[in-house]
């Protein structure tokens, strides 16, 4: 069989792995595989990149990579002598940092060489993991009052809350942070985020601004129900368990997420934990073997999400290959909207559609009336997934992008 538009359940690996699973628990486990989102390296840098170039554009960046530390930890530890506690030093924290004395290095090692490289172009307005003297200004330039943290991902949160600490715990942060006229900026870019993981970041009290392309589907929302998907992971937890995971995942975040350069500890075990009598599907978390698989086409992405959300006749391959791919994520996103969902970052992480793309749509449709103030669904926006299941197939010629079919004015573009 081609790789050509396969799912991971029907990958060698995949099927491997669900050979592990008994036979009623099989079709539970090749829903909770299809779920999975697999981002590739390469995606994973060019839009970490492209998000980087955009924010330089609004002032210049002090880019620092995610890493750990410690409860008490400040983030400029140096402090020039005296009385008066004003950091010092033209370093900040070193990009890679093993964890807990490991040799080996995680997602940071990614990110940091990828940090370094943009650092160095001439077009983009960043420093490199700078200390305070470097914030403060120079003769040549004036002050660097945005401060970066880049990721990855966004699992439960922790990492990255207790880097914010560590800045609020800086004396000379907080003095940046509450200067009147200048005041500090704090982004987290992350290229995506558990649901729980983004409202945690956001209630720091430095008010960071999180800026996400995804927001990762987990196994408390990829379908209405949770009890199947729950049980399962419960049920095949490896022995011996992973020190800092339970059967969900750390900190129960139990994201449906890997990339090319490994898949994060917020995911079931299953998924990447070895155990006695148990193969994971990551093995050392490391997604280097899915790299190269071909994603599902965008039409059975879209027919799979649809299903889950109870539109079968939405979800029919024949109808949806009418439609362009602008069209099938209004389609998917109005289904979620009619299924109860109002939440964006919800909406997101049920849809798989990105939270930019979220916000753009939810937008033009208050503007045409399909959805109420309040974020629930109208009768005329049921009036359009209605129209949307009667655009069946004919021998006519009509325009494979359906918008001009049944999107007659909002979303015309």
């Amino acid at each position: 069989m081609s790789n050509s538009g396969m799912r991971i359940s029907e990958s060698e690996k995949g099927q491997a792995w669900l050979g592990q699973f008994r036979p009623e628990h099989v079709p539970v486990a090749i829903r909770l595989l299809d779920s999975l989102l697999f981002v590739r390296t390469t995606e994973f840098r060019s839009w970490i990149a492209e998000e980087i170039t955009r924010q330089a554009q609004n002032g210049r960046l002090a880019l620092y990579g995610e890493r750990e530390f410690n409860p008490n930890a400040r983030f400029f530890p140096d402090l020039q002598p005296g009385k008066v506690k004003r950091a010092i030093g033209a370093k900040g924290p070193p990009l890679v940092k093993p964890t807990r004395g490991s040799p080996y290095v995680g997602s940071e090692g990614i990110v940091a060489q990828l940090l370094s490289e943009l650092a160095r172009r001439k077009d983009i307005a960043a420093l490199l993991t700078p200390g305070p003297d470097r914030l403060r200004p120079i003769k040549s330039r004036g002050p660097t009052h945005r401060l970066a943290i880049v990721t990855d991902m966004i699992g439960s949160g922790t990492r990255i809350y207790r880097m914010l600490d560590a800045m609020w715990r800086t004396e000379t942060v907080r003095s940046w942070y509450s200067h009147d006229r200048l005041p500090l900026e704090v982004l987290v870019i992350a290229y995506a985020t558990s649901p729980g993981g983004r409202e945690r970041i956001l209630g720091h009290r430095l008010g960071p601004q999180v800026i996400v392309r995804h927001v990762a589907p987990t196994i408390w929302d990829i379908e209405p129900d949770e009890a199947p998907f729950k049980t399962l992971c419960g049920y095949y937890e490896p022995r011996p368990p992973h020190d800092d995971a339970g059967p969900y995942g750390y900190g129960d975040a139990g994201t449906l997420i890997a990339f090319g350069h490994g898949c994060p500890n917020t995911a079931p075990p299953i998924l990447w934990n070895a155990g006695r009598d148990w193969k994971p599907l990551f093995p050392e978390r490391s997604g280097v073997d899915f790299d190269l698989l071909d994603r599902p086409s965008q039409t059975a992405d879209f027919g799979r999400r649809l299903l889950a959300l109870n539109k079968p006749r939405l979800a029919d391959a024949d109808i949806l290959a009418r439609f362009g791919s602008f069209s099938r994520e209004a389609l998917l996103l109005l289904a979620a909207i009619s299924h109860g969902l109002r939440d964006s970052v919800m909406l997101a992480s049920r849809t798989g559609v990105e939270v930019a793309r979220i916000e753009s749509l939810l937008f033009t449709f208050r503007a045409a009336g399909w959805i109420a103030t309040s974020g629930a669904i109208t009768t005329q926006g049921l009036a359009e997934l209605r129209a949307a299941a009667r655009v069946l197939p004919t021998q006519r010629d009509i325009p494979i992008d359906a918008v001009s079919v049944y999107f007659p004015k909002s979303l015309r573009g």
